[in-house]
């Protein structure tokens, strides 16, 4: 989306209570319907439509899956991992060009990104360029698919939130915009207020694995670096390796900060380890309040998921640990996170909010009569 783009939709904007005529709304509309389209147009020369059959119960095809891709070059396209997952034999078409069989180079569950191969894409002009922050809180992005209606292919809304999201020790970013699902959402791409492309949309809000349908409320994208880092992976290797600790963490509150003695902005505490992780093998226990990894001071549980994934694959991190009133150090290996049947393999299922909550009050309880002097 250009800036022309943006200054024009604050001006339509501004003129929703005005009489379009009298505020000169008749010739602002359509500029802004012209620049969408030209962006729209520039937009489709990295996207290319996915089409999968879907197998009916008894084995026949009862219909077909339509969604979008964003080619990486000639033959590498990637795409929502939900769409893949809902078929086996897809095909691939580029703009103007007949459709051509794809396989599945490898699929990234938790990233929610597959990437196909084929042959003879057209490559993009442009190229692909990793950016460090695409979005940001209530910027414009446009929505835009490989439709085969025109007009129903984008939709433009804005960015209500770009948020973290780990499960022990693996981080994304997600980025849920209010842009309107349109047929063939599912692997479309975001297009940021600069015309940069932005992010892959692999669901909607509250059901990241399921497919969109005309009607839902807003999307769900994955930021360009993370698909391309992503696509990399599953060239290589055909999976994604994370690495594992095996702990749920919760940020610290004022209250229990007062009572460990912790300063502000410092440490996390355990509310949940997993009986056959690495953490629990290397020591941590329920209740220990990791302060630092290294040198660093963890600051909150997005802190310490990024200090996991970050580290190479199978590293000993040491971790300062504030266990019944002393620090200690801990050398914690960590291990790859497990996958089974599409999901994470736990070794048991993970706790509730409420569960967590409950766990937390317990050890807060069990701390502050240990660092109490006892009543005479």
């Amino acid at each position: 989306m250009t800036r022309r783009v943006k200054r024009l939709l604050s001006s339509v904007t501004g003129l929703l209570a005005i009489p379009a005529a009298v505020a000169g709304g008749q010739d602002l509309l359509p500029q802004l319907d012209a620049e969408l389209n030209a962006l729209v147009a520039a937009t489709r020369r990295h996207v290319v439509t996915v089409i999968v059959p879907q197998d009916g119960d008894d084995g026949p095809v009862r219909s077909v899956l339509i969604a979008s891709g964003l080619a990486l070059d000639d033959s590498l396209v990637v795409t929502a991992a939900s769409v893949v997952t809902r078929g086996h034999h897809v095909e691939v078409i580029p703009s103007g060009l007949d459709p051509r069989p794809a396989s599945l180079a490898g699929v990234d569950i938790l990233g929610g990104v597959a990437l196909l191969r084929t042959y003879g894409l057209t490559p993009t002009d442009a190229g692909l360029r990793s950016i460090d922050n695409p979005v940001a809180l209530g910027d414009l992005v446009c929505l835009v698919t490989s439709s085969f209606e025109e007009r129903a292919g984008y939709s433009v809304g804005s960015v209500v939130s770009v948020r973290p999201a780990g499960m022990n020790g693996q981080v994304t970013t997600e980025i849920e915009a209010s842009t309107t699902p349109v047929p063939g959402s599912a692997g479309a791409v975001l297009v940021n207020s600069r015309g940069q492309l932005s992010g892959l949309v692999v669901g909607r809000p509250g059901r990241q694995a399921g497919l969109m349908t005309a009607g839902d409320a807003g999307v769900l994208a994955i930021p360009l670096r993370d698909v391309l880092r992503i696509a990399d992976e599953l060239k290589r290797h055909g999976k994604v390796g994370r690495n594992w600790l095996g702990v749920s963490v919760q940020e610290m509150t004022p209250a229990l900060r007062e009572i460990l003695g912790v300063e502000p902005s410092t440490g996390v505490i355990i509310i949940a380890v997993d009986k056959d992780g690495p953490a629990v093998k290397s020591g941590l226990e329920l209740g220990d309040v990791i302060l630092r990894c290294g040198n660093d001071v963890i600051k909150d549980p997005v802190g310490l998921m990024e200090a996991v994934a970050t580290a190479p694959a199978g590293s000993r991190l040491r971790f300062a640990v504030l266990r019944n009133g002393e620090t200690i150090q801990l050398p914690v290996t960590l291990a790859e996170l497990p996958i089974q049947d599409g999901g994470v393999g736990l070794a048991e299922p993970p706790l509730s909010y409420e569960e967590r909550i409950r766990a937390l009050e317990t050890e807060i309880s069990r701390l502050k009569s240990a660092v109490e002097p006892p009543r005479k």
